[in-house]
């Protein structure tokens, strides 16, 4: 099983932020201490660095249909006549990325074909302002010498067809940079980060640093992150808000695999727990997809309506069955004993537990709750994977309102005496007139 560190420092709450995530890591402190930009850029990293390429295709095809689609409008422009179909069939060849010798060839061949067809259209009977409207929006320029006219036609179209091996050209080279500059592009695209990069950030696996030089490697070992700022990404209005709920959303409804087998106990006891199982059925109308809760009474509701606390279940549950808990897969959680009842806490731990323990999953979480805290240590003991297990203590440095992360390793004698100060507060407020 390979052990990864990440390290970030010098960033918004962060001083310095050595983290060992090799099963279970456990951070924890005060609010705002960094804890949850610490999981948004572990996401964003091993997400993005994943799906690098596929970034680059969408961008190298986002360009090839913005090319097409113009001609398409202003072959519209020229006739009402549905002799351009072959448009939609480039773009249906981009989407499914077919191999690149036969997409050029399409691409030009429909390029070639609108040529012909705006030659034809200078010999049409139409008011020479309509001719030239058109022109304009191409943005070749118009000329009444039909000779010159032509030469500026002949070059706008070579010019789209070598625009396609240009493109094509920087998505090869990109491929083969792997530049951490444009890691970060994306990264700001594709999850709308509106925060500048940490100049400081570190991921490695197995002792070999995936971030060096300007340029970036992906995990080998871990394929995906998922992560879960709070249960209440899972109504059906909120998926919209934010790229990793809608990611966490579209997960829970789609199956990528079968669940492993030794998951197969995990999820029994997720729905002894909620005496229940989360589902997807139509939405009312039958155009989409919808998590409803059944319990075993019959009682059939939609998800966002259910308790808070069950949905937190209902991640675990829809995430596991879909095949995406798994040895490839760190599953980032922030506070998910923020909407449990105590006894929902301890249960919560176990679960992760034998996830890390029966599916290799990895798991970092940031808490601030000692049932939890404690609860994970105990059981993470008892599960015989303590040495998997590692705690965090973010301390305020001295003269700053930045954050160091401790390791404690399995102790967290540390994180106690945090939360008996806060105890400590709480009884001189009750014995003192404030």
């Amino acid at each position: 099983m390979s052990k990864y560190k990440y390290s970030l420092y010098g960033y918004h709450a962060i001083e310095k932020a050595d983290i060992t995530i090799n099963g279970i890591t456990v951070l924890s402190g005060e609010n705002g201490c960094g804890k949850s930009t610490l999981s948004r850029w572990l996401y964003y990293i091993i997400n993005e660095s994943n799906k690098f390429d596929e970034s680059l295709y969408e961008e190298f095809s986002n360009q090839l249909r913005g090319n097409l689609h113009k001609l398409f409008r202003a072959s519209r422009e020229i006739s009402q006549s549905d002799e351009f179909t072959s448009y939609h069939e480039v773009i249906d060849q981009i989407n499914d990325q077919v191999d690149i010798d036969t997409l050029k060839e399409r691409y030009i061949s429909l390029v070639k074909q609108f040529e012909l067809r705006l030659i034809s259209f200078l010999s049409a009977e139409m008011m020479k302002s309509r001719k030239k409207r058109i022109f304009s929006y191409l943005k070749i320029s118009y000329n009444d010498d039909k000779i010159l006219l032509e030469k500026n036609i002949a070059e706008f179209f070579s010019l789209l067809i070598a625009d396609f091996d240009q493109k094509y050209e920087e998505l090869y080279l990109n491929k083969e940079k792997r530049s951490l500059d444009q890691l970060y592009r994306f990264i700001k695209r594709n999850y709308l980060e509106e925060d500048k990069a940490p100049s400081k950030i570190q991921l490695s696996e197995d002792g070999v640093k995936l971030l060096e030089k300007g340029k970036f490697d992906a995990p080998l070992m871990i394929h995906r992150a998922i992560y879960i700022d709070t249960p209440m990404a899972l109504s059906d209005k909120a998926k919209t808000l934010s790229t990793h709920w809608t990611d966490l959303y579209e997960m829970m409804i789609s199956p990528r695999g079968e669940m492993p087998q030794s998951g197969k106990k995990v999820l029994l006891r997720i729905r002894r727990l909620i005496n229940g199982q989360i589902i997807v059925e139509d939405d009312t109308f039958g155009f989409n997809k919808e998590l409803h809760f059944h319990r075993e009474d019959g009682l059939n509701i939609p998800l966002e309506k259910a308790a808070t606390g069950l949905k937190a279940f209902a991640y675990l549950q829809r995430l596991l069955e879909n095949g995406y808990l798994n040895e490839e897969t760190l599953l980032l959680i922030d506070e998910p004993e923020a909407h449990l009842h105590p006894q929902w806490i301890v249960e919560f731990a176990r679960l992760l537990v034998l996830l890390h323990k029966e599916l290799g999953l990895k798991i970092m979480i940031a808490s601030h709750n000692p049932d939890m805290v404690a609860a994970i240590q105990s059981i993470a003991h008892k599960e015989d994977i303590i040495e998997n297990t590692c705690f965090y203590q973010a301390t305020r440095s001295e003269n700053s309102l930045q954050y160091t992360y401790q390791n404690l390793g399995s102790d967290i004698k540390e994180i106690f005496e945090s939360f008996n100060i806060a105890i400590s507060r709480i009884q001189d407020y009750g014995s003192n007139n404030l």
